[in-house]
């Protein structure tokens, strides 16, 4: 399970003009609201949607989209525990999918771990803007952008460890077609991309990592492939991209996924099968151990040219008072 991060700011619907203002407030007095009609009637392609905080985690929230009405009615009513929710997804994942949400207290960022069939980030930005809207705040936007760093080709050869080289190749070309007739039995028209991964016994591969990096990378490595496969170079489509999983300090920092001339997205991967750390244990250290979040959302300040702004209206329901009194009270 990836831990993957995001920015967001607040876009002013009438002026255009975006700002930074954290949400975290606002979406902890609306969790902590008895407004059972307001909580109840939010919805996804014809599946409810709440949001519900983690007992015992400051900053986190459980995301969860359930066909369950029972369910729903129990969690806005309390009657039910987070851990409650956890046992019926593990026996009915039916029932209910379920995303974690990191907030930030500080600064303007989510990080979302979302287990299959979940709601995503982009439902996340859905859900809060369709509250804005049914609090007043309609003119206000919530924005949420992910967290990407472009590696050049020079800082992937400063990288002092590399565990891994990630080769993507569609499965649709030639050389694709040679690894399905290689690996598959029986008929795999829906299989879209193989990914070659090349690993070393002595976990390192920064020695070789220049022959991947060329003028052309995709190029170099397509050559290399083709050798191996079949012995006509002239054809060189097949090959997608090339990745490093690695760091660029070998006694501390995190391993990173870095796919060259490709934006990645900043992520941590999660183990749901743990038995010492639950996920919500996990994602609160990974959160707090990325070693590329700050430079990363100093990037994305920068580029979105974003300041911040204190704004009465948002202010205003940092308080749990305005939610009850809200017209979808019930």
């Amino acid at each position: 399970m990836k831990l993957r991060y995001f920015g967001y700011f607040i876009r002013n619907r009438n002026t255009q003009d975006k700002f930074l203002y954290n949400i975290k407030g606002i979406l902890d007095a609306f969790t902590a609201a008895t407004n059972l009609r307001l909580k109840s009637s939010f919805m996804v392609a014809g599946d409810s949607v709440f949001l519900t905080k983690i007992d015992g985690f400051h900053n986190q929230f459980y995301f969860v989209r359930t066909s369950d009405a029972d369910l729903v009615k129990r969690i806005n009513r309390r009657q039910i525990t987070i851990g409650d929710i956890q046992d019926r997804l593990e026996k009915d994942e039916d029932i209910a999918f379920a995303s974690y949400l990191y907030v930030s207290s500080k600064d303007c960022l989510f990080a979302v771990a979302s287990t299959q069939g979940a709601p995503r980030f982009d439902a996340l930005a859905d859900y809060i803007n369709s509250l804005f809207h049914k609090i007043g705040l309609g003119n206000y936007e919530v924005n949420i952008l992910a967290l990407t760093d472009s590696p050049t080709k020079e800082s992937i050869l400063k990288m002092d460890v590399v565990n891994s080289i990630y080769v993507d190749v569609d499965a649709n070309s030639k050389k694709g077609n040679l690894l399905k007739e290689l690996f598959l039995k029986k008929d795999s028209d829906g299989i879209g991309t193989f990914r070659v991964t090349i690993e070393s016994k002595h976990g390192n591969l920064k020695d070789i990592v220049p022959v991947f990096v060329d003028e052309n990378p995709v190029e170099k490595v397509d050559d290399t492939l083709e050798s191996l496969l079949d012995e006509d170079i002239s054809d060189r489509s097949g090959i997608i991209k090339v990745g490093f999983r690695g760091k660029h300090n070998e006694l501390a920092g995190q391993l990173m996924d870095l796919w060259l001339e490709n934006a990645s997205v900043l992520s941590d991967t999660l183990n749901p099968k743990a038995k010492r750390l639950t996920l919500p244990m996990q994602i609160s250290q990974k959160f707090d151990d990325n070693v590329f979040r700050t430079k990363l959302y100093a990037d994305f300040i920068i580029e979105n040219e974003l300041t911040h702004l204190d704004v009465n209206a948002l202010n205003k329901y940092n308080d749990i008072a305005p939610f009850e009194d809200s017209d979808e009270n019930g």
